[in-house]
Order: structure tokens, then C-alpha cells, then sequence
């Protein structure tokens, strides 16, 4: 039996799951030559793909962290915080890719809308922690 569409809730993993649909995107772009030059790819696509690959993991990691107790739970808000960084990287070498190179808008278009999903996930899965904290441990989270 399915569940009503207005009942059902987010899935906490689709945060991950968006972030690696954004990254292997992301790694088309940056191996098309007709996109980035090879020079290019030692320079800003590697940078890229750095911050790709560290939201990945700062997820991969924050996931792990439990919210039995408030250090806990703070470790994790805070690496999801961390995550957020590095997707405001990602939007700077992103801009300057855009700016610097010839990239067609429906690309522009594709990568920039893959990497707003992942960021509102990651927002929307820090957000609920938030909340949470403050229902689990009675007081608010400071960042």
C-alpha cells in the first residue's frame, strides 16, 4: 500500500544521493574537452572536483554521527555546516568556469539546477537536525 502523497516524508539519504547525481555531472563536464581544455582540467576542474569530492565524504562522515547525545549531535550539524562550504566552493569555481569558458547555457543550466537540488537537500537534512536537537536536548543549537 502506497503512502498519500501529503504524508509522506523526505528521505535524510536523498542529500547523498543528489550530491553524487550532481558529482558525476560534474565529472562529465570537467572530462569534455569541448567544455574544458586539457590545461584547464589541471588547474579549475580539478579544484571542482575536490569540493565535490569532499561534500561526499563531509556527508558520508556526518551521517555516521549519531544523535544519542548533544556532542554528538553538534558534531554532526557541524559537518553538515561543513558541507554547505563546500558547496559555496563549488558555486565560486563553478562561476568562474562559467565566466571564463564558453559553457552552453543548457549545460549551465543542468549543472547549476543538480547543484542547487543537492545544496536544498543538504539544508533541508541540516534544518531537521536542527530541530531535532532542540526537541531532543531542550535548548538550541548555536552554531
Amino acid at each position: 500500500m502506497s503512502v498519500p502523497v501529503n504524508k509522506r516524508t523526505e528521505n535524510k539519504l536523498q542529500a547523498l544521493a543528489d550530491t553524487l547525481t550532481m558529482t558525476a555531472y560534474t565529472l562529465q563536464m570537467c572530462e569534455n574537452e569541448k567544455v574544458f581544455p586539457k590545461k584547464s582540467r589541471w588547474t579549475l576542474c580539478n579544484r571542482i572536483i575536490d569540493e565535490c569530492y569532499k561534500a561526499i565524504v563531509n556527508i558520508k562522515v556526518s551521517n555516521k554521527y549519531d544523535m544519542k547525545d548533544a556532542e554528538m549531535a553538534k558534531k554532526r550539524i557541524m559537518l553538515q555546516h561543513t558541507v554547505l562550504m563546500n558547496f559555496e566552493a563549488l558555486w565560486a569555481l563553478m562561476t568562474i568556469a562559467f565566466e571564463t569558458y564558453s559553457i552552453p547555457n543548457d549545460k549551465k543550466e543542468i549543472w547549476s539546477g543538480l547543484m542547487l537540488t543537492a545544496e536544498d537537500k543538504v539544508k533541508a537534512w541540516r534544518n531537521s537536525d536542527i530541530r531535532r536537537f532542540k526537541e531532543q536536548f531542550g535548548k538550541s543549537y548555536k552554531d
